[in-house]
């Protein structure tokens, strides 16, 4: 989000304060309604409070228990559901994690790494709030090192002390296929594209918009990663929708729906996105590198 943009992401957002807080939740909220994102907030009664008289909107608020409570897929399909039958979008979160009923920070290490899983499958955009008065500094340390994206002076900001595990957790649905493609292969490509969609039930219009978006999401990767060498790629299929990950062996930079991106090698995948309105984008980090992740989406909310 680099200006009124609502684009899948998981964030962080650093904050002093019980003010401070219910300034950027608003901020975050009025942003996401103006690009017509639904929103739902996790927050406490006194930043709830704080946000009728700053945003003028429909906000969704959710028990911060929930975040505990609830398994993390179940609640992610349950932000998803705020979608309905609108156009393809996102849904836009704000969490804060009530620590006190969950203590232990390896918990909360593994909910953000589930998180970062599901926004690559999901259409949400999650931003946490850290309050950086409260709690002991391990707990900073591991926000600042397991949010993929920083939300610095109202910008989206890689985050440079991310410190993921070996990959974050995957989070469901029937692996399709994984293999390493030759990017110049391009009509190879694009017959195996087609007949792995075809398996997994995708019908003619999504298929060929997918194949259009992987198509320039692989030429992306192997231009970034300076060399023809294979490059990894896998399918899944969960219920209506279907996510293709192509990895890249270094860092892919944020494609924000509505910011044209300054470095020409992205352009085309970013043009790409724009005519395929069945598809969604998000680039997330893996390991050391990173994956674009291309998601046919549901036809009930395409």
């Amino acid at each position: 989000m680099t200006g009124t943009d609502a684009a899948p992401v998981h964030r962080c957002a650093f904050h002093t304060g019980r003010a401070q807080a219910g300034a950027v939740t608003a901020e975050l909220c009025r942003r996401a309604l103006a690009a017509g994102s639904p929103v739902v907030a996790h927050v406490d009664d006194g930043v709830r409070a704080l946000l009728p008289a700053r945003v003028a909107g429909a906000v969704a608020f959710a028990p911060q228990e929930a975040l505990v409570e609830t398994p993390l897929a179940a609640l992610a399909d349950a932000w998803a559901d705020h979608l309905g039958r609108a156009p393809a979008g996102v849904v836009t979160v704000v969490c804060q994690q009530p620590f006190s009923l969950a203590p232990d920070l390896g918990h909360w290490r593994t909910a953000e790494e589930t998180t970062t899983a599901l926004v690559a499958e999901r259409p949400l955009a999650v931003t946490c709030l850290v309050d950086t008065e409260e709690g002991p500094p391990e707990r900073l340390a591991l926000a600042r090192g397991v949010h993929p994206v920083l939300w610095v002076d109202g910008t989206d900001v890689p985050n440079p002390d991310l410190r993921l595990r070996a990959g974050p957790p995957r989070t469901g649905g029937v692996l399709v296929a994984d293999r390493l493609l030759d990017p110049r292969a391009a009509a190879e490509n694009r017959r195996w594209w087609h007949a792995c969609l075809t398996a997994a039930g995708l019908d003619r219009t999504r298929r060929e918009e997918l194949v259009l978006v992987l198509h320039e999401a692989v030429g992306t990767v192997a231009a970034l990663d300076g060399g023809p060498g294979g490059l990894r790629v896998r399918i899944t299929r969960d219920g209506a929708e279907v996510a293709c990950e192509v990895h890249a062996r270094g860092g892919c930079p944020l494609l924000p729906p509505h910011a044209v991106p300054d470095d020409r090698r992205l352009l085309m995948l970013w043009l790409a996105e724009k005519v395929s309105p069945a598809v969604s984008l998000a680039v997330l980090p893996s390991g050391t590198g990173s994956r674009i992740v291309v998601r046919a989406l549901d036809p009930d909310r395409a």
